[in-house]
């Protein structure tokens, strides 16, 4: 036998064991999260009035990527103005 015929073997072996590891971390993972308690419901007093419904609303917005506020030029969003109503998709 030569020397790069095992050296090959053992290259492709070390890769299958490796490929081999990966994956039984991943299956080993699943099974511990499926082992988790659940949390349950919040029952806190602050999330009692928690809103069941309602909107976002947004008048007059611009963004830009630049921190000086002054620079108009680099705006990506300019004077946006839009109503996102319970149950819409954006």
């Amino acid at each position: 036998m030569s020397t790069s015929f095992i050296v090959t073997e053992v290259t492709w072996a070390m890769m299958q064991a490796l490929w081999l590891e990966c994956c039984m971390t991943s299956v080993e993972r699943v099974l511990e999260y499926g082992q988790l308690d659940s949390e349950g419901r919040i029952r806190s007093k602050k999330f009692q009035k928690w809103p069941i419904g309602g909107e976002v609303h947004f008048e007059g917005v611009s963004l830009s990527y630049s921190k000086n506020e002054v620079d108009d030029g680099n705006k990506v969003l300019n004077g946006v103005s839009f109503r996102v109503k319970e149950g819409e998709r954006v």
